[in-house]
């Protein structure tokens, strides 16, 4: 393979967050793929629902990065040597319960802007100046961000049925 193809850095729009109870199978690749290159994981957006449960201790949410009290991006060290560029986005507006198709769109979209700006902004104080992107299981805000943060070349990589999901019903997948 292409050296410089192999050391591109990589951006992953990820659904999963990066730590948790149990092993996710695009925490494990990303993991790996840090071995010979730069990784920022994106973790997906929480909402400001769940910046209330955080901030009330009913859910365990990184309350204080997401409003960018704490550094929004952590490194997670890895067993081989390598290391995770974490990033925990600001909170957005919940929108599964808008029912107009048109209200719903637009609402992502203006989300989208804001977290690209907040991804471009991480990229640009890590050195990223392109990646290539993996859009992990985030159909909503990974495609409104495809033309949003510097990524030459995008994956889409999905892992299940994604149609089973219950908050995806609504607006589909």
């Amino acid at each position: 393979m292409n050296d410089a193809i192999e050391k591109t850095p990589l951006v992953c729009i990820g659904f999963p967050t990066w730590e948790g109870d149990y092993q996710k199978s695009t925490v494990l690749l990303m993991s790996e793929l840090s071995r010979d290159r730069q990784v920022l994981y994106v973790e997906y957006p929480r909402t400001w629902k769940d910046w209330l449960g955080g901030l009330l201790g009913k859910k365990p949410v990184p309350w204080r990065r997401m409003l960018g009290w704490q550094p929004r991006v952590w490194a997670s060290k890895q067993a081989h040597g390598g290391e995770v560029q974490v990033m925990v986005l600001p909170p957005v507006i919940p929108t599964h319960w808008i029912k107009s198709h048109r209200w719903y769109a637009r609402v992502n979209a203006w989300q989208a802007r804001w977290l690209g700006r907040s991804i471009r902004k991480q990229m640009r104080r890590l050195g990223i100046d392109k990646a290539q992107g993996i859009n992990a299981f985030n159909p909503f805000y990974g495609l409104g961000l495809r033309k949003r943060i510097p990524v030459t070349d995008w994956t889409y990589y999905c892992y299940d049925e994604m149609s089973a999901a219950h908050w995806c019903r609504k607006h589909g997948p």
